[in-house]
Order: C-alpha cells, then structure tokens, then sequence
C-alpha cells in the first residue's frame, strides 16, 4: 500500500516538474547571422503561436518540456525540444535555395537572397582596438565606400541627389553625427555593418545615401 502511495506521489511530482512553465527566450537567425523578423514559433500541445521581432528575438512563458515549432516564409521549418537547451533558444533556419522571389526579413528590413550579399556587407569578430580609429577600421575594409571631410558616401547607394548624400551613421541603434561617430573608441566596437539598396530601405529617406550601423559590446542595434 505504502510502495504504491509512493509511486503515485513520484508520478504527480514529476507531471509538475514536466509542466513547470519558465521563460523561453532565444533569437532565430539566418546564415547563422542575420535576425530573422516575424517567424512564427509555435507551441506543440497548446498551439500557442508567437512571432520574432525585428532583430529576431523572441520571449514567452511555455511548460519547460514542450516542443517548438519555427516556421518562416521561404524556410525550411525546425522543431526543437526545450529540454536540450537549458540557456536561450537559438536556432539558424535553412534558406530554400528555388525561394528565388521569397524576401528574407531581417532586422534591416527585406532584403532578396540574390541582393542579399550586395547590400549588405559587415566586419565582426575582429580586434578593432588594433586600429586608432573607426575611420581606418573601415577604409579599405568595404568596397565601393569612401571617407569625406563630413561624412560616409557609398557608390550603388540610390541617393536623391546622385551620390553625393552621406550615409546614416548609427551607433547601437542611435543616430549620430560623423563627429560623434569618428571619436567612438575601436575598443569598444563588436561589428560593423554597412548597408545600402534594399538592405538600408528600414530607414526611409534617411537611408537613401546607405546606413552605417556600429554595434557596441555594451549595446544592441534597434
């Protein structure tokens, strides 16, 4: 009698255990780097759907042994179980290659796959601190890019008054002047991504001359 009161008991405490809800958080990505916006993660049992933001991020409340589904437009979909992922979620999702007309949301707006490595160009993973400045990291680091006395100028940047508009300098998110952004220090600068076309059409007008987005180790681009 004893044995199965026991027995039942370590049954009821590990159905709790199993459906112990916890915070889900993680990032869906491309190419093992770009955000991807508006995926849909679905919950197995529930059916609850949630959706990624612009940088790809995702947060919600779910029983800590579901199974989650991502789905994307153009994607191949993905299931994961949340018990093999103790930390975030982090899942890279695989582009169907004949997606050819499929657009590829990131956090930088729509980009085609087939512009995708034009628009967009980026620097990560270095040791900026070995050069003086943000200006010489860049200098012969992006192609068709150029340094003025005022500002940033990239060529194939489709500009309102036939290239001669700077680009949007962005730093964590925030707009600067060329000043501010000349003087960040190379110490503190994780990637820099240089965008132009269909990649800098997030920022409207002001992107028209391309957007030079800076991300700092302390900080996030928005």
């Amino acid at each position: 009698m004893y044995r199965i009161l026991f027995f039942s008991l370590a049954l009821l405490l590990s159905v709790s255990l199993y459906a112990q809800e916890i915070i889900v958080k993680g990032k869906v990505t491309c190419y093992n780097r770009f955000g991807l916006n508006n995926v849909s993660i679905i919950v197995k049992s529930t059916k609850q759907e949630y959706k990624t933001d612009s940088l790809g991020l995702f947060s919600f409340k779910c029983d800590k042994g579901e199974m989650l589904q991502f789905k994307a437009s153009g994607f191949s979909s993905k299931k994961v179980k949340l018990k093999n992922y103790p930390d975030s979620v982090n899942v890279d999702l695989r582009f169907i290659e004949n997606s050819r007309n499929v657009e590829i949301a990131t956090g930088y707006g729509y980009i085609s796959k087939d512009k995708l490595t034009y628009a967009m160009q980026n620097l990560s993973g270095e040791d900026f601190s070995r050069y003086s400045t943000i200006i010489e990291a860049i200098e012969g680091k992006f192609t068709s890019v150029s340094i003025t006395s005022n500002g940033i100028q990239m060529r194939g940047a489709s500009t309102l008054n036939q290239g001669d508009e700077n680009a949007l300098l962005l730093i964590d998110g925030v707009k600067v002047s060329f000043g501010e952004f000349k003087n960040i220090p190379t110490s503190e600068i994780k990637s820099i991504n240089v965008l132009k076309g269909g990649a800098a059409a997030r920022y409207g007008a002001q992107g028209f001359g391309g957007v030079v987005v800076v991300v700092t180790k302390g900080g996030k681009a928005k």
